[in-house]
């Protein structure tokens, strides 16, 4: 286990520096569909493996196209989500989303199978990432706003990519499967290119007037668009080689580094990135990180 799990967390703390990336980019007057359409975009280049990787058949073609289609949409949804809400909340909650779907359809589609300390250690994570969602909404704590509907829509098509990802897996080598679940997330930018018409401007219009201004977004989207890709490649070699559920569950790791980086930008960096947290919110910040570095101990 030692192995898959070191790469997750890697990869999830890549993905926890693109998250609060994502929201300060699209806190800008750049439109989502633009957003979505290029960060979808590059993975075509993941057919360029095409000639390393074997020859597969349809059946497996239909499981590939389910994951990338899943991934593309789901990326879509929660840049939706993002727009609405707060990052230290959206994103967890579609963490805990995906993490229960991909428990019950590993157990369905895969038959994955785990120990009891497992069990309990993938619980922790979810309860975790439900309890890094808790958002204040007038005098509640229940997640209302728009945000949580498309990210209740992300996370379930994220778990659909993950399952029919490690579906193909076990048939295939990482690289066809990377080749083919991923190549094909590129078709979502197709849909988002055609959505992108109906916005303002596309992206080098629309981060900014200035051309100091444009040049700093775009290399600001450029850093986040490398994050990414290297914190995705990360954790589907962890899905390939260990369990789907558990990876899926380590994602707690992820919002506990996002509330961190949230709160040290809010702190230290307000302009380039600040959310609000109320005190009793702090509370279950601080109890979900307890649960997630419990979770994480029975995971080992």
């Amino acid at each position: 286990m030692t192995t898959f799990f070191i790469i997750a967390s890697i990869g999830y703390a890549f993905m926890a520096a693109v998250a609060i990336l994502d929201k300060s980019i699209l806190s800008k007057s750049l439109g989502v569909s633009s957003y979505a359409f290029y960060s979808t975009v590059f993975f075509l280049g993941a057919f360029l493996l095409l000639p390393f990787s074997e020859t597969i058949s349809i059946g497996a073609f239909v499981w590939a196209l389910i994951s990338g289609l899943g991934f593309g949409f789901a990326t879509w949804a929660m840049f939706l989500g993002l727009r609405r809400g707060e990052a230290a909340h959206i994103v967890p909650f579609i963490g805990a989303v995906t993490a229960v779907g991909v428990f019950i359809l590993s157990s369905i589609f895969i038959g994955e199978s785990f120990s009891s300390m497992q069990m309990a250690g993938i619980t922790l994570l979810i309860v975790a990432s439900f309890l890094f969602s808790y958002e204040k909404n007038n005098g509640k704590g229940t997640p209302r706003h728009a945000g949580f509907g498309w990210a209740l829509l992300s996370g379930f098509l994220f778990a659909i990519s993950h399952v029919a990802a490690k579906h193909f897996y076990g048939d295939y080598s990482f690289i066809t499967g990377l080749a083919w679940t991923k190549g094909l997330v590129g078709i979502a930018a197709l849909f988002a290119f055609f959505g992108m018409k109906s916005e303002e401007s596309p992206l080098a219009e629309n981060i900014s007037g200035s051309t100091s201004g444009k040049s700093t977004s775009l290399w600001l989207v450029l850093v986040d668009k490398v994050l990414a890709i290297a914190g995705t490649l990360a954790i589907q070699y962890a899905i390939a080689i260990g369990s789907v559920a558990v990876v899926s569950g380590l994602v707690g790791l992820q919002y506990a580094l996002i509330l961190l980086f949230a709160f040290v930008s809010t702190m230290f960096a307000p302009r380039f990135f600040s959310e609000h947290f109320t005190r009793k919110e702090v509370v279950f910040e601080i109890l979900a990180i307890i649960l997630v570095i419990v979770g994480i101990f029975l995971l080992i």
